[in-house]
């Protein structure tokens, strides 16, 4: 199931295992699994001196607060004693191999144990409680989803609330961890620079998880951001997000995603919401009538024979821009953008519609 967040981003960041069903020798003792009735959820605390996250349930991994980056874990336990076994892959030897092991008891407020690196025998001290989300203040402006982050996924959100570095015209804000910057427009809405800001905390989080992989994968994993030409009107932004990545595996990907938003409100537009009788169906029909000839003949064969494909759709200063989104990667080359001029959609538009008057005159 994809992360909530990455509805959002549009994209969900598979981590790939280079030894496929293998699990790392066990090093670290105990019986696979967690303890019976162990405590599940996020925690937080200290290991080995530094702050640190900690998820048990879904999944086992957990984060140094001053990187962000997901250390991934494999559970073990011997009666209720907790051992989780840090793994990483050893491409050398075609296999994944302990790095550290983390043993932990039951208390009162959550856990508390040792860190022990491979190989040594001295460990260093953990202790973590749960985490109350509710309680964590906000270090950044309050947005809706910054809201819903906090309440459904802490563990996320401790990742990207901290400060953000902001250029000195105001016009772009670097997340420091993740490297990415997006960007914001000086004197509109808090509504509208609070989506913006909400977008970038999704692909922030995308980022940290995609290169968090390399460790687990071997492989040289990134992440990286750009946004297309914008679109501004009285009403209404729009851009298209782009995010090249490669989170390990036989080959990078690309997502793209088309933004537009009400300026007054923040809120995420879809094409109906201008074009009333701009259906799937209809994107679909439009775009097959814009492709070229000629060398677009297989593609649009292709796209064709899928069905109804879903596309992403931006505004550009001359139409609607469509890329398709869900072609299988061997058929990315035919993801090609279309542009429908705006006077071929004013009959699928009403006088009196919010957004009418940006493309139309009476």
């Amino acid at each position: 199931m994809k992360p909530w967040w990455s509805l959002l981003v549009g994209w969900s960041c598979a981590l790939w295992f280079p030894v496929a069903g293998a699990q790392a020798a066990q090093s670290c003792g105990g019986q696979p699994g967690l303890p019976a009735g162990a405590a599940t959820g996020v925690f937080r605390g200290t290991v080995a001196g530094q702050p640190a996250v900690l998820s048990l349930g879904a999944d086992e991994r957990y984060s140094y607060e001053k990187t962000g980056l997901d250390i991934n874990l494999e559970a073990f336990h011997s009666g209720q004693t907790l051992i989780l076994q840090e793994s990483v892959s050893d491409r050398a030897a075609g296999e994944r191999r302990a790095r550290a092991c983390l043993r932990l008891t039951p208390g009162a407020r959550g856990w508390a144990g040792t860190w022990t690196k491979a190989g040594t025998k001295v460990g260093m001290p953990v202790t973590l409680s749960r985490l109350h989300a509710a309680a964590i203040p906000f270090a950044l402006p309050v947005t809706p989803g910054l809201q819903k982050l906090r309440r459904d996924d802490p563990y996320s959100f401790l990742k990207i609330n901290h400060a953000w570095n902001r250029t000195s015209d105001g016009t772009s804000v670097r997340e420091p961890r993740s490297g990415l910057t997006y960007p914001r427009l000086p004197g509109e809405s808090a509504a509208l620079n609070g989506a913006l800001q909400d977008r970038q905390a999704m692909h922030a989080i995308a980022a940290l998880e995609c290169r968090s992989g390399g460790d687990w994968s071997g492989m040289d994993t990134d992440y990286s951001l750009d946004q297309g030409p914008r679109f501004l009107s009285a009403k209404l932004l729009s851009f298209l997000d782009t995010a090249d990545f490669y989170c390990g595996g036989a080959h990078p990907n690309i997502s793209q995603q088309g933004v537009i938003l009400d300026r007054l409100t923040g809120e995420a537009l879809r094409p109906d919401d201008i074009w009333p009788l701009l259906t799937p169906g209809e994107q679909h029909r439009l775009y097959l009538g814009s492709l070229p000839a000629g060398p677009g003949a297989e593609c649009r064969d292709l796209l064709g024979s899928r069905g109804q494909p879903a596309y992403t759709v931006s505004l550009l200063r001359g139409g609607l821009q469509l890329i398709p989104t869900d072609l299988p990667h061997v058929a990315q080359a035919c993801a090609e953008p279309v542009v429908v001029g705006y006077a071929k959609l004013r009959d699928l538009s009403f006088q009196g519609q919010p957004y009418f008057s940006e493309f139309y005159k009476p």
